[in-house]
């Protein structure tokens, strides 16, 4: 056999046992989470430790947010941590939400991190709309 072969031969194998990992913990998906509230996280605890890692505790509310408006579509960005939320009409008055990345969390006052979501919501995020009276 040669060496490039068995070289890729474990490669598959590492890859295989990080697969079946992945899908073990997608499993053994619980809300033990700090902030988790009552949606799963999808790493189980493996996302837990990361997340409990990352999350910047007893932070100072986003004083600047980057706001982009192409018709009915709307991007915000909070430069200082990065954070993507893009939110676009639905029927019904309803929109639909994708945030990626650090997201502000006003009753924990933290930045959670790593943060995902694809949801269809009632309104816009509250934590991201300029209103200066409640940023300070």
């Amino acid at each position: 056999m040669k060496r490039s072969s068995k070289v890729w031969l474990g490669c598959k194998i590492a890859l295989w046992a990080v697969l079946l990992l992945f899908f073990a913990n997608i499993l053994r998906a619980d809300a033990t989470c700090p902030h988790a509230g009552s949606d799963r996280r999808l790493l189980g605890r493996c996302g837990c430790w990361v997340q409990r890692k990352l999350t910047i505790e007893n932070a100072q509310t986003p004083s600047w947010i980057w706001s982009v408006r192409v018709k009915r579509f709307s991007m915000r960005i909070d430069p200082k941590h990065p954070h993507l939320l893009l939110e676009w009409p639905a029927r019904s008055h309803k929109l639909w939400r994708f945030r990626a990345g650090y997201r502000w969390d006003s009753n924990a006052r933290a930045y959670i991190f790593p943060a995902i979501a694809f949801k269809k919501v009632t309104g816009p995020m509250k934590e991201y709309q300029l209103n200066r009276s409640t940023l300070n």
